[in-house]
């Protein structure tokens, strides 16, 4: 499978950064694959199920994890990096994703 750089991420503590910008994108196809790496500090990463909020997930992204989301995650899940008050460092995260 060959993977696409498509979006680079650099935040903070204090920044929110929301819920799959890029679920509608057409020449992802229907059930798109995406790698996303993480360089810096290790900070929450969270699922909620779009039909059933009552469903959430929640694991810890550290430097230089690969997270990969399949299937349907893209179409049923919204995804985040919550904002935090708590002092952390930088975290850069790179997102690559197969272009149809």
């Amino acid at each position: 499978m060959t993977y696409d750089p498509h979006h680079l991420n650099m935040a903070d503590a204090d920044v929110f950064i929301y819920r799959t910008f890029f679920n509608n994108e057409r020449d992802l196809g229907t059930n798109p694959t995406i790698g996303s790496v993480s360089f810096g500090a290790t900070r929450s990463f969270q699922f909620q199920h779009k039909n059933r909020k009552e469903l959430r997930a929640t694991v810890d992204i550290g430097h230089g994890d690969f997270l990969v989301m399949r299937g349907t995650t893209q179409q049923g899940w919204r995804h985040q990096v919550p904002k935090t008050s708590r002092p952390v460092g930088p975290r850069i995260n790179l997102t690559f994703r197969v272009v149809i």
